[in-house]
């Protein structure tokens, strides 16, 4: 009797636990791909948080040294064209200035590169300066202002992220 039962058997149990064992393998690798892919977009994140970090650095130091009175020697002026900021031939010309900070784990140094566009006077006739709130008609005690765009660089800790940040910054005279 034992040896009939033994003859009937197809292998059906094999082909079963190989198509579950395929399964599991097939969703195993699928978890797999999807970790790599949410750890290398988690990098990618981190790289470009630490190049805006380290640019938002460039634009604070340009900003407190505008407001200290220290013009940088190689500021551009109204004629002069802007750059192209995106161009690292920019960042390595005679109009980048680089500081020096204690970021962490950044490869180069923060850079920004200051531009004067001129003296905003409210007591004037109205200039491409003007913000659009003048004296209506009579003398303002509003004081004189300079205005500057600032731009400033910062990379990551790979040297190949960088994020650049701009803004136009008024002092008081």
């Amino acid at each position: 009797m034992l040896i009939k039962l033994q003859s009937r058997q197809r292998g059906a149990a094999l082909v079963v636990s190989l198509v579950i064992l395929i399964a599991l393998t097939l969703l195993g690798v699928t978890t797999m791909k999807g970790s790599s892919t949410e750890l290398i977009m988690a990098n990618n994140l981190m790289e470009s948080a630490l190049a805006f970090q380290a640019a938002e650095v460039g634009l604070n130091t340009a900003e407190g040294n505008l407001l200290a009175g220290n013009d940088p020697a190689n500021m551009l002026t109204a004629t002069d064209a802007d750059p192209n900021y995106f161009s690292k031939a920019t960042w390595t010309g005679p109009a980048a200035t680089t500081i020096t900070t204690s970021l962490a784990n950044i490869t180069n140094n923060p850079q920004f590169i200051t531009k004067y566009l001129g003296e905003w006077n409210p007591d004037l006739a109205v200039s491409s300066l003007d913000p659009g709130f003048g004296g209506y008609g009579q003398a303002s005690t509003a004081r004189k202002v300079d205005y500057f765009p600032l731009t400033a660089r910062g990379s990551g800790r790979n040297g190949v992220t960088f994020r650049t940040v701009q803004s136009y910054f008024g002092r008081l005279q």
